[in-house]
């Protein structure tokens, strides 16, 4: 009788599970997975989603999703971080004020006024379709969401977990900031 009392008691410690599953609450977010060489890109668009991190697995709330990976085939985080206004500010002027300008040489050539009306006029055209161009870029900027992105992680499954720990609990909105 003492032996089986010793085993019973004994048994928990030699067979215990030692995996530590951290939980992370995130804002939206972007994950990009590999398996059997293709790549899929997967979108969390909830403000908070909650995920299991495990030695092995990261996984997503079960309750909303289907969702559960190994960490080796997890190759990119993206993580929301605001709305690109100031790119497409950037990029709608850029473009409006070459066609401005392209615009002020196509004028100059077909009207061939003298050449101080063109050196006035010409940078005129660039600058009002520069502006122009970043105020609408801007306000359709507005309306894209800007990520950033996390890719560079290592092949060696528990520094990669590691790596992934550091992320997560940069991002989770649960911790006390």
């Amino acid at each position: 009788m003492k032996i089986i009392i010793a085993l019973l008691l004994s048994s928990s410690i030699f067979f215990a599970q030692n995996d530590t599953v951290y939980n992370y609450i995130l804002p939206e977010l972007k994950i990009s997975v590999a398996k059997l060489n293709k790549t899929n890109k997967y979108l969390f668009s909830r403000d908070e989603n909650i995920f299991f991190l495990t030695s092995k697995k990261l996984t997503a709330d079960t309750n909303r999703y289907n969702w559960n990976y190994n960490l080796n085939e997890i190759k990119s985080l993206q993580f929301r971080n605001g709305v690109a206004t100031w790119g497409g500010a950037f990029y709608g002027g850029i473009i409006a004020g070459s066609i401005s300008f392209a615009y002020g040489i196509l004028a100059a050539v077909i009207y061939k006024p003298k050449p101080a009306e063109i050196a006035l006029v010409l940078p005129g055209y660039a600058a009002a379709g520069f502006v122009a161009g970043a105020f609408i870029g801007g306000i359709l900027g507005s309306f894209i969401p800007a990520f950033y992105t996390y890719d560079n992680f290592s092949s060696e499954i528990n520094i990669k977990k590691k790596q992934l720990r550091k992320i997560l609990y940069k991002h989770d909105l649960s911790r006390k900031k």
